[in-house]
């Protein structure tokens, strides 16, 4: 926020938004304005949506409130941000810790036929 103030003072007073306000994204053209640009830098293209859902499963995977979510992305009910936390995994992050299964470090990893294989 302290960063967007910052710019908006630096701007001209006279524009009332800080970032550009392109008309695409005012008429719902925002699809068609991420396709053409996934399509020019040679990416696959993603819809909108994906980008968002992306957003605030990162928030939540990285241990951000639901209801902090909730009111950054403008969700009125709180299943809506919820179902977000199943797609983070946070929800069944270190279930299986307790188990004690250790991975072996790669000096003492073998491999191992276990069927005879013909070439």
């Amino acid at each position: 926020m302290s960063f967007l103030k910052e710019l908006k003072l630096k701007s001209d007073p006279n524009y009332e938004f800080v970032l550009p306000h392109l008309g695409e994204w005012t008429h719902g053209d925002q699809a068609k304005v991420i396709k053409d640009f996934c399509t020019a830098i040679g990416v696959t293209p993603v819809k909108f949506h994906d980008l968002r859902a992306t957003f605030i499963t990162n928030l939540l995977a990285r241990g951000e409130s639901l209801a902090r979510v909730m009111s950054i992305v403008g969700h009125s009910e709180l299943k809506t941000t919820n179902g977000y936390l199943r797609k983070a995994g946070v929800d069944v992050q270190g279930g299986t810790d307790k188990l004690g299964y250790k991975l072996p470090n790669e000096s003492a990893a073998k491999v191992l036929t276990l069927v005879g294989r013909s070439n």
